[in-house]
């Protein structure tokens, strides 16, 4: 997945704002809350989808015949490439 994949294309944002418009909605702030609602939805199915994606490929490298997900081993590693590995709870 790429972050291409996880961003609103234009003709999205197009057919939002004319849906506002065609609800008479022509305050700024409900445009604003409209796109970025839609562009989180987006971002967050692309998460999952990703998430579920690399769960379901088979651990290779620690213990044979499970899957990622149920790897102790591969779950640090991934949390790792996020970032959240070291991090305790309230930290940024």
């Amino acid at each position: 997945m790429e972050a291409k994949d996880t961003v609103m294309s234009p003709e999205m944002k197009v057919d939002i704002l004319k849906d506002c418009r065609h609800r008479g909605e022509t305050m700024l702030p409900k445009l604003i809350i409209n796109l970025t609602e839609a562009q989180a939805e987006i971002s967050f199915k692309a998460g999952i989808k990703e998430m579920v994606k690399w769960g379901s490929e088979p651990c290779v490298g620690h213990k044979r015949g499970i899957f990622k997900h149920q790897c102790h081993l591969c779950w640090q590693a991934k949390l790792k490439e996020w970032g959240l590995d070291a991090k305790k709870e309230g930290e940024e």
